[in-house]
């Protein structure tokens, strides 16, 4: 049988994948696969194959029995958050950011209320200042204990996935830290202190920004990297220069093997090459694509050791297998799966490219090489960042000839920084101007219009498919003239997916109201069914001490993730800060079409509404100031403006809010802002008979200065929508107005308890689901 390997692969990574299906997919898939075993069986007559469904079988087990150990570790220890603890462990990693020491620690022991917990996975400690301890010394460390976190909104970052992927089970902030045992020096210790000095070299003579993506580049030290160059990188297109990868390696180690041949035996040179990998590996702290790179070098070394033909199909598959048999849970990591796609894509798609479109052109030759590793990876790239550079595929033909150039200089002043300072400067003179121009690309390829293109987040069955059609694509074009039923079901798969695609196009599509969890504000996205966006208020933490707030942390990721990369219309109800501050994040961020704003701002000095204002003008943002009895219409959908009165004077801010009655078809919704008694007095005097609805966005976040018998006895809805922070301290929502909503029968749903709450409806009826607790409810529209 040819390229077994490849073989076992597959089969362990459906195994893997069964363990998070239920039951019944569980035995259908069985079914199949032994099916296809017995198949190849046939076919092969190679005893090996039997033992396929075995590796099958193992993988299942391995990763359910992994994700509940993981899932009762997390579950059972910190019962709630921030609980105080006192964990003894041996520091695995450590490194200072901004007078912060992080530690990776393996816990010996954790107590928590004087009983003792064992702890399989490792947590990460973090302290304030900077300690005299290193890797090996055992500790002891006082301090809160947190539980990763789950995202509470769709498309916000999975704490809790990153940190399961990296073996992490909790998060420790110390509180006081002790010396119990400081460790002996040996390899490991070793390795840590030459990576400290060859950093430490780095930060002397390069610039902040540079030196630590020579670090990240290099040393695979990402501690160091700063969040813009980041976030400038990743949109570029071009982040994967900041990881070790096959690149680095290869320079690295094929390099050191074909000088050393010229030295000693072949074999010696092998041998030698394959120590000085594995170490750097461990000295940079073995990521999945280090491992990888490092085990397909150690593959081709070791085959010409044994005098054995390389395969790269085999070292892929034989390196994907190593990884998972250690880390299985990297098999949802995106850096592990995007590091193999690239590969995969290189050795297949690549290929092809070169022989439909034959060339003689180094230029050619990197654009189809950065053409093939995207069509191999965009489906990941979308499903874990919604967005993607269009011009990427030119930045990489500039950046990645650079690299072996970056490689090399970094060696040299990291290697010459031992010895001398001056001459690590003079080293590092070309490094500077080449990584200047890499910021230069960055700088340049964010700014051209229409650079990043909204992917949204795609399933994972549309993801299936498409990696099935490219598989069928590559097979067609290699053995359609052998076999020529490769055409028939080439043209068959091409046709059902038209015809799939245009049955999508032209299903009914609902009405969404999306209510965010923002935390003590409000935020909710509208989608109408001709796909018009709709952004009304954006939340804003007060208390955040990022530079970003839940603009770039909530909103904008939930508008990637749905595939929306401009806002029809944006809503501000008032100018409070937990409503407006998130809405200049988007509104810098995203074309924005239409700004509707209180009419009673007209005269407002209030600093935020004025930024708003300012920056909507700029650019070129139509603003409209609203007030009551005016209204927006978009085919179905109509909004009908309810407060504010013009000309009104208001006691506070909050009077000021925008309300609107919704209406599509049958469904009623009123949106409330942050009214109190007196504007919900003044809408039961104005419009008593239209304001009955379905569901209430309850007003002020439930405070007891809002929601009154008055307005409640007139609206009478059948749902309410309370947009809270989780233990806010204000105390929202007040008991006294909870209470009276369960007294008029009204079921209520609370984004600080269930996250987003996501309403769908096709005009006579609406369902309601919430993105934490998993709530699922349908109701018929009554009025």
């Amino acid at each position: 049988m040819k390229r077994p390997m490849v073989w076992f692969l597959l089969y362990a990574i459906t195994g893997l994948l069964l363990s998070y299906s239920p039951l019944y997919f569980q035995i259908i898939s069985w079914v199949i696969l032994l099916g296809l075993t017995w198949c190849l069986y046939k076919t092969y007559y190679w005893n090996g194959i039997l033992t396929l469904p075995i590796i099958c079988f193992f993988a299942l087990l391995y990763m359910t029995i992994s994700t509940t150990q993981y899932d009762q570790e997390v579950a059972n220890i910190a019962l709630e958050d921030s609980t105080y603890v006192d964990v003894e462990g041996t520091i695995q990693s450590i490194s200072l950011l901004d007078n912060t020491t992080k530690a990776r620690l393996k816990v010996n022991r954790l107590t928590l209320d004087q009983k003792q917990y064992p702890l399989k996975y490792d947590i990460v400690a973090y302290w304030e200042g900077e300690e005299a301890y290193s890797v090996g010394d055992k500790v002891s460390i006082k301090g809160t204990l947190n539980k990763p976190k789950l995202p509470r909104n769709p498309g916000a970052f999975n704490q809790a996935r990153y940190y399961k992927n990296n073996g992490i089970s909790f998060s420790l902030y110390g509180k006081t830290i002790k010396l119990i045992h400081k460790s002996h020096f040996g390899v490991k210790q070793a390795m840590t202190a030459c990576v400290q000095r060859l950093g430490g070299i780095y930060d002397q003579v390069l610039p902040e920004r540079q030196a630590g993506i020579v670090k990240a580049m290099i040393l695979g030290d990402r501690d160091y990297l700063n969040h813009h160059v980041k976030k400038d990188y990743r949109e570029a297109g071009i982040a994967h220069i900041l990881a070790i990868s096959g690149l680095h390696v290869s320079i690295i180690g094929y390099g050191l093997y074909q000088g050393l041949k010229r030295l000693i035996s072949i074999k010696k040179a092998a041998l030698v090459s394959m120590i000085v990998l594995i170490l750097y590996c461990m000295m940079t702290g073995a990521s999945l694509s280090t491992v990888r790179a490092v085990t397909m070098l150690v593959t081709i070394l070791f085959a010409d050791l044994i005098g054995r033909t390389y395969d790269v199909y085999s070292s892929l598959s034989f390196a994907a297998l190593l990884i998972l048999a250690v880390h299985p849970f990297s098999l949802s990591d995106a850096g592990f799966l995007l590091s193999f796609a690239a590969v995969f894509s290189i050795v297949t798609v690549l290929p092809v490219i070169k022989k439909i479109i034959p060339h003689q052109s180094l230029l050619l030759d990197l654009l189809w090489v950065s053409v093939s590793v995207c069509i191999g990876t965009l489906p990941i790239i979308a499903f874990y960042y919604y967005e993607w550079n269009i011009y990427s595929l030119l930045l990489n033909i500039l950046v990645v000839p650079l690299m072996p150039i970056v490689i090399i200089m970094s060696l040299m002043v990291g290697i010459c920084g031992i010895f001398s300072l001056i001459v690590a400067r003079l080293c590092a003179g070309l490094l500077h101007y080449i990584l200047n121009f890499f910021d230069l690309c960055c700088h340049i390829a964010q700014r051209l219009p229409n650079a990043n293109f909204i992917l949204g987040q795609p399933s994972p069955i549309f993801i299936g498919i498409y990696y099935g059609f490219l598989s069928l694509c590559i097979l067609y074009y290699y053995k359609r003239e052998q076999k020529p039923i490769y055409k028939k079901i080439f043209c068959s798969t091409i046709v059902a997916l038209a015809v799939f695609a245009m049955v999508v196009q032209f299903l009914p599509k609902p009405l969404e109201i999306i209510h965010l969890d923002v935390g003590q504000g409000d935020s909710a996205v509208i989608l109408t069914p001709d796909q018009k966006v709709y952004l009304i208020d954006g939340g804003g933490n007060m208390h955040s001490k990022r530079e970003t707030n839940t603009g770039q942390e909530i909103i904008l990721p939930f508008l990637k993730s749905r595939g929306i990369s401009q806002i029809d219309c944006m809503i501000l109800t008032h100018s409070d800060f937990d409503h407006i501050v998130g809405l200049l994040e988007v509104l810098e961020a995203y074309t924005t079409r239409k700004l509707i704003v209180p009419a009673t701002y007209q005269l407002s000095r209030d600093a935020y509404f004025e930024k708003m204002v300012s920056l909507a003008r700029t650019k070129g943002t139509q603003i409209t100031y609203m007030q009551q009895g005016q209204r927006i219409r978009e085919n179905a959908l109509d909004l009908y403006c309810l407060n504010p009165k013009e000309q009104s004077v208001y006691h506070n801010n909050n009077g000021h809010s925008l309300v609107y009655k919704m209406v599509f078809y049958r469904l009623d919704h009123l949106l409330t802002g942050d009214i109190e008694n007196q504007q919900e007095m003044e809408l039961v005097k104005c419009y008593s008979h239209r304001l009955m609805c379905d569901i209430l966005k309850v007003p002020h976040h439930g405070s007891n200065t809002s929601s009154t018998d008055t307005l409640l006895s007139e609206v009478n809805p059948t749902c309410a929508v309370i947009s809270v922070g989780q233990k806010n301290r204000y105390g929202h929502p007040s008991k006294e107005v909870v209470d009276r909503y369960k007294k008029y029968g009204t079921i209520l749903y609370n984004t600080a308890e269930d996250g987003a709450v996501t309403i769908k409806s096709n005009g006579s009826s609406y369902t309601i689901s919430t993105y934490v607790t998993k709530r699922k409810d349908t109701y018929q529209c009554k009025y």
